[in-house]
This record gives C-alpha cells, sequence and structure tokens, in this order.
C-alpha cells in the first residue's frame, strides 16, 4: 500500500527526501509487520505529492490485531511550515477476502435436499427474554454472491435474508430490508429491519456478525432495537451442538 506525501508547493526540480520509521508510539514491528520499500520519496518536478510504498506482512497480522507505526520526514528546514506536521501515522487493519461460499459451503453441511448450507449460532435476548443471553444454531443458505437466508432465524418458518457489502474494507456491513421475523399471539405478525441509525458490522476474518436489528409491530409501532450476534461454525462443532441436543 501507499503513504502520501504531499508538499504545498511545486518546483521545477525533483524533491527528494528522507523518511525514517519513529520507534516512540509504533507498535508495529518493522520487517516483522511491514517493510518500507524504500527511505526516500521523490517528489517529482511540477508535482506536489508522491507515493510512499510500504510492504505489509498479511500472515504476520491477525485480524483483532491494533498496531502501527510513525514515519517522520527529513526536509530543510527553509521548506517546512509550522502548519503541517513532518509526521503521520499508519495503522494496519486486515481485512479478508469476501466469499460468499466460505460462509455457506466450505466447512458447512449438506441437507436432505442436496443442499449446501453453513452453521452459525446466534446470539441474543429479544424475543426469547431480555436478561440472559439466548443461543440458537441456524442455517445460512446463499442466495447469490451478496445474499445469505437464515432458515427459522427467530421462530420457525420465517427465513431472514441478509446483504453483505463490502465495498468499504475497513468497514463492511450488512443490510435487512423489512420483512417478517415472528408472530406474536397478541399482536400478529412482528418484523424485524436494519436500524437506521445504527451500523450492523461482519468481519471477513473472523467470520463473525454483529448487527443491530429495529423490531416492528405490523400496524401498531416498534418493539425496540436489539442487538444480535452471528459466529460462523463448521459442520463438526455443529454436529456435535445437534448431538447433544442443542443448547
Amino acid at each position: 500500500f501507499d503513504v502520501n506525501v504531499v508538499s504545498t508547493t511545486t518546483c521545477d526540480y525533483d524533491r527528494t527526501f528522507g523518511v525514517y520509521v519513529i520507534d516512540n508510539g509504533s507498535t508495529a514491528i518493522e520487517n516483522v509487520h511491514y517493510k518500507l520499500k524504500s527511505n526516500n520519496v521523490t517528489i517529482k518536478a511540477g508535482e506536489t505529492a508522491a507515493k510512499l510504498p510500504v510492504i505489509g506482512f498479511y500472515d504476520n497480522i491477525n485480524a483483532s490485531d491494533s498496531i502501527g507505526f510513525n514515519l517522520g520526514i527529513i526536509a530543510p528546514e527553509d521548506v517546512e511550515w509550522d502548519l503541517y506536521k513532518k509526521t503521520t501515522s499508519v495503522v494496519l487493519a486486515k481485512s479478508c477476502p469476501f466469499v460468499i461460499d466460505d460462509w455457506t459451503a466450505t466447512e458447512g453441511g449438506i441437507d436432505d435436499n442436496g443442499k449446501a448450507y453453513g452453521n452459525f449460532i446466534m446470539y441474543c435476548t429479544f424475543p426469547f427474554g431480555t436478561d440472559e443471553v439466548t443461543r440458537r444454531l441456524l442455517r445460512g443458505y446463499k442466495i447469490d454472491a451478496n445474499r445469505i437466508c437464515f432458515k427459522s432465524m427467530l421462530s420457525d418458518g420465517f427465513d431472514i435474508t441478509m446483504t453483505f457489502n463490502n465495498d468499504n474494507l475497513l468497514a463492511p456491513s450488512i443490510d435487512v430490508v423489512e420483512q417478517p421475523a415472528f408472530a406474536d399471539m397478541n399482536y400478529g405478525e412482528v418484523s424485524l429491519e436494519s436500524h437506521p441509525g445504527v451500523t450492523s458490522i461482519f468481519s471477513t476474518c473472523n467470520k463473525l456478525m454483529v448487527c443491530n436489528f429495529a423490531i416492528n409491530i405490523v400496524g401498531f409501532g416498534s418493539f425496540g432495537n436489539y442487538d444480535y450476534i452471528f459466529e460462523w461454525i463448521d459442520e463438526h462443532k455443529a454436529e456435535e451442538i445437534r448431538q447433544n441436543g442443542g443448547f
């Protein structure tokens, strides 16, 4: 990846600056988590910016890591401007490729109709209670490259479809349009949808989803909004849960 080095002015000649790692405050280790391709950067004549290439060592960084490093630029004092810094901070964030089959087919199971599925443990309170967290073992089926259908997510016969958006690698999101979720004996049909004020997110590396859904009573109003966490597990672990009678 590239780190931008920017000048406020242009010159009619090339300008080469030295770049160094500032150890103080850096939590990533040079030559372990990353490496500078060069300790120099050149802003070409007539231009105001250049890119400093950095190599990230993907396999040495965990998805849960929060690490980074600080860089400084060596420049003559007469070209410095107090309004702008000679240093910058770089944060390393790991993102795994999003492939829907990794969630719904790889290490998953095959149902009686010969269709592949993925296994998920859902953690939630509503509508099963408000004090203790309830766990449910779910099957997720691929609809297309960006959508998964969770069978009987909150109640038998009520399937919920979720759309995954990985366009922003640093903030992958989930969208759920309003759809029936379960039936209440007092209110009738109850629906859920993505809460408009809280982004539902997912991690491709950890195969984990953290969602916030608005629960609506058709014709009455809102039941409130609640958190739902989905953890992907392989078929072996899911079968152990089934053999032990579930949760």
